[in-house]
């Protein structure tokens, strides 16, 4: 890694210039992480591996494939017989489970900012899998959004942040309170509580009324509910990169775990007795799990008041957004962007958006159908029992006229 002395000057949102070398040359070439004194205690940078960088990005769309992969077969798995229906769902959920046990590890590899990016790649596995798989059709919307999408992932991956534009701090206990305090961070913290009030006051006044769920489709919109579910699923990211970060760079570094014979005792003792290991089981436990099943409880209940697929496409987008935003503020890699970087990436996110907006029109067009055929199948029953009504009415008329006939044959008579 080549480092230069104008280090700052390199990036358009750096903070100003400081008199102290933010990487000191000579540790660098002996490979040892630098040490630089700053807010929050001393920060340790280390060098970036682009080796690792370019696997970490690697085994993120993989793990986009093949949770995609997993979710269609699970699907698939609904039009089986019924001796291979729980076979075929075991290994769609097999390779969803496997596709999420990757994504730590990607995290610990390459920015969130830049992995973020990623995220649409889902809705292109979606794309063409499921016509191969489950035999939907295939429209021009779906190329559109493939093409989009995949020019979008490609422009920041080549031409947006690279490992030379870096600096990779190392995780300790006092980066993680200096991280969790800064201004910038608890803006954003106040900014999305704002928007989970904003989902608050309408879900009270609709549980106070005692109407029923459909009526809580006239106070919220999908926007409101996605985008407080994706703001979950975001801090959910950025607390896994934090644990796996800091189990990375305080265990798996650390000479005990290097050289000890019983790692398994070492990773013991280190989970339990150490402050950074318990640390972790607190944001595993709170920071994790707690708000995974927060994000999801509330994709599940969008699913059941609005159209899937706009769902869908509102899920990607703001998990593409919001994971970019956290990232790039609590790990202050906003800091690593120079023009051109800045550049790339704003290009090639608007691409994959214009890519998400595609599906998105799909999701419209279906839902036009849908209520086309709706109405004309109402129109076709209404027509019908108006043709049942008219029978009836000239059938009873006929009985009338005739009953007056008689009566009138009888009184002539």
């Amino acid at each position: 890694m080549v480092v230069r002395d104008d280090y700052e000057q390199r990036s358009f949102l750096q903070a100003p210039r400081s008199t102290e070398a933010p990487f000191p040359p000579e540790q660098f070439q002996q490979g040892q992480p630098a040490a630089v004194g700053g807010p929050g205690g001393q920060v340790r940078y280390q060098e970036v591996n682009p080796a690792l960088w370019t696997l970490g990005i690697g085994l993120n769309a993989l793990s986009s494939f093949m949770c995609t992969l997993g979710l269609v077969i699970q699907k698939y798995s609904t039009f089986t017989s019924v001796e291979r229906k729980k076979e075929v769902w075991g290994l769609g959920f097999s390779l969803f489970i496997a596709g999420q046990i990757f994504m730590p590890a990607t995290l610990t590899m390459a920015p969130q900012s830049v992995l973020s990016a990623l995220t649409p790649i889902s809705l292109v596995s979606n794309s063409i899998l499921s016509p191969i798989i489950l035999g939907e059709a295939f429209t021009r919307y779906h190329l559109a959004s493939i093409l989009f999408i995949a020019s979008g992932c490609l422009i920041v991956v080549l031409f947006g942040p690279n490992p030379e534009d870096f600096q990779m701090a190392r995780m300790d206990l006092p980066r993680l309170t200096y991280l969790s305090s800064r201004p910038v961070f608890l803006v954003l913290v106040a900014a999305s509580f704002l928007v989970v009030m904003s989902i608050a006051i309408p879900l009270t006044r609709w549980r106070a009324s005692g109407q029923p769920l459909t009526a809580l489709s006239l106070m919220v919109t999908p926007v409101q509910l996605m985008l407080l579910s994706q703001i979950g699923g975001a801090i959910c990211v950025t607390n896994t990169k934090t644990i796996s970060t800091l189990f990375k760079d305080s265990f798996l570094a650390s000479p005990e775990a290097k050289d000890c014979p019983n790692c398994l005792g070492a990773l013991m003792r280190w989970t339990f007795c150490s402050a950074p290991g318990i640390t972790v089981i607190l944001i595993a436990a709170f920071g994790i799990i707690g708000l995974s099943l927060f994000s999801v409880g509330l994709l599940n209940f969008c699913v059941l008041l609005f159209p899937s697929l706009t769902t869908v496409t509102y899920d990607v987008g703001f998990g593409l957004i919001m994971q970019l935003i956290y990232g790039a503020v609590y790990f202050e890699e906003y800091k690593n962007f120079n023009l051109r970087s800045g550049l790339a990436s704003i290009v090639g996110i608007c691409c994959s958006l214009l890519g998400i907006y595609s599906v998105w029109l799909h999701a419209k067009q279906e839902e036009m159908q849908m209520l086309w055929a709706s109405k004309n199948a109402l129109d076709k029953d209404m027509s019908a029992s108006n043709l049942v009504d008219k029978g009836k009415g000239s059938r009873s008329n006929y009985g009338a006229i005739t009953c007056s006939k008689k009566k009138m044959g009888s009184l002539s008579k």
